[in-house]
């Protein structure tokens, strides 16, 4: 356990008072992320909040007591008074908090949400987690956003070079307000030893000689585990029962999931185990893994995956290239294909042992050298103008997310 108080910096960011927002109803890498860049904050001696608009999955992963987590309503379904209220317990009459909104999406926020929040606030801060998708509805035009809330924001910290390009290209959010920041992987994710795997499978099952294809993630529509689970099937008759799918995570999708490997006659060889509390150890058991989603910002499942040395298979896009070289640290396939996701599929698990193993060190050695939290949580705290001599110790990472089914 991390005592915090010996890993405090007391000095020039002790009277700094920091509020996060920022949360979904379905807990995911955003929750991760914010968690961690948080408590950093506060061991580092700034005054932190967290406040979350929607069901509050951050107190199962924020173990400094001095950060203090607190479940509100949206911000544009409050009364200023209630919102000053809300930021006081952390402000001073003397120094206003900054605010940092956690965003799945760029552009997600209201401007009147950034409004009020600039009102209330000194410096307003995004960290976003994906580009925006699907249709804008908005009043206004794209570009005037982009306009409004750069006039609003201090700066945007962005994921991925993907989101960057959005946020410039389509919102025409000025350059030198983004700050590109690309994930990072705790720690405790790490090649596992030969008896830390033997001790997963029998924790996770199935026995030794039966190939695990693992998954991680939410069980939502644009994870897209239907997609999986149809590729799964077509390869899964090849094995005659040496084969097996364990899915960690959950979500409302979940009994849908679970009649589609019905329908499909897979039922005996899919595992649904729910949120793991920790993960490393269930992608110690795996022998594969796949990420069968077609968009994401930077995806902390799959990093997470490689740094415990799993050969991954994901869908070509502007993170996966910069994580994975194909055929030589994972694979990378047209999964909007289904014959294409099913084909690549079968070819990993063809894979000998051998040359499983071989590209895992090598996905694992990607992540170490280049996807460390020293290297990377860094640039976070310096896009919020902090300037750490040194990174804090790290917090344990694990995961409080409820099942839901």
């Amino acid at each position: 356990m991390i005592v915090w108080a010996r890993d405090r910096v007391p000095g020039k960011h002790r009277q700094r008072r920091i509020i996060f927002i920022g949360g979904t109803s379905e807990p995911g890498g955003l929750h991760v992320h914010t968690a961690e860049v948080a408590q950093a904050c506060a061991a580092l001696g700034c005054r932190v909040s967290v406040l979350c608009p929607s069901i509050n999955h951050f107190e199962g992963l924020i173990t400094d007591p001095t950060v203090r987590v607190e479940a509100i309503s949206p911000l544009h379904q409050m009364s200023w008074g209630r919102w000053i209220a809300t930021s006081r317990p952390i402000g001073a009459r003397s120094s206003r908090p900054d605010v940092v909104f956690c965003r799945g999406s760029f552009a997600e926020t209201p401007l009147s949400e950034l409004t009020m929040a600039a009102c209330v606030g000194r410096r307003i801060y995004t960290i976003d987690h994906r580009p925006w998708e699907g249709p804008w509805d908005a009043r206004i035009s794209k570009r005037l956003y982009g306009t409004l809330s750069a006039a609003l924001s201090r700066r945007s910290i962005v994921v991925s070079e993907e989101i960057a390009d959005s946020a410039a290209g389509e919102f025409g959010f000025p350059r030198n307000k983004i700050a590109t920041c690309l994930n990072w992987v705790h720690p405790q994710f790490h090649a596992p030893a030969d008896e830390e795997r033997r001790a997963a499978r029998a924790e996770f099952g199935p026995d030794q000689t039966t190939l695990l294809v693992g998954y991680v993630g939410r069980l939502a529509p644009e994870k897209r585990v239907d997609a999986l689970l149809h590729a799964f099937a077509s390869v899964a008759n090849e094995y005659e029962g040496q084969v097996a799918l364990a899915l960690a995570g959950d979500g409302w999708k979940r009994q849908t999931l679970e009649a589609l490997t019905r329908d499909l006659g897979i039922a005996n060889n899919v595992m649904f185990l729910g949120w793991q509390k920790a993960p490393w150890r269930f992608l110690a058991a795996c022998d594969l893994c796949v990420l069968p989603s077609l968009v994401e910002g930077f995806p902390l499942a799959l990093m997470e995956a490689m740094a415990t040395g799993r050969p991954c298979l994901a869908h070509p896009m502007s993170s996966t290239r910069r994580l994975i070289e194909n055929e030589t640290m994972g694979m990378l396939a047209d999964l909007a294909k289904p014959e294409v996701f099913a084909s690549a599929l079968g070819d990993l698990l063809r894979l000998s042992g051998e040359a499983r193993l071989r590209i895992g060190r090598a996905a694992a050695l990607r992540i170490a050298s280049e996807f460390s939290r020293e290297r990377r949580l860094r640039d976070v705290l310096q896009a919020l103008d902090l300037t750490p001599t040194h990174l804090p110790k790290v917090a344990p990472r694990l995961l409080g997310f409820a099942s839901v089914a």
